[in-house]
């Protein structure tokens, strides 16, 4: 069981990135054939946020 507070961080950097066309487009004025670089990036950082969570009800009480 996971407690209320207990929360997940990740990151990821990846350095050196190189996006390709999977197919032939046409972007603009421009013909890209497929593999073709599009993109280049220096370095890229991905991250993630989770938290685990479970609902608690409140039973019974003063005069209740």
């Amino acid at each position: 069981m996971i407690p209320l507070t207990e929360q997940y961080f990740g990151i990821k950097v990846l350095y050196e990135v190189c996006l390709r066309a999977k197919t032939a487009m046409e972007f603009g004025d421009r013909h890209i054939e497929a593999d073709e670089p599009v993109l280049y990036f220096d370095n890229v950082a991905m991250s993630m946020l989770s938290e685990g969570n479970k609902a608690i009800f409140a039973r019974g009480g003063w005069l209740n």
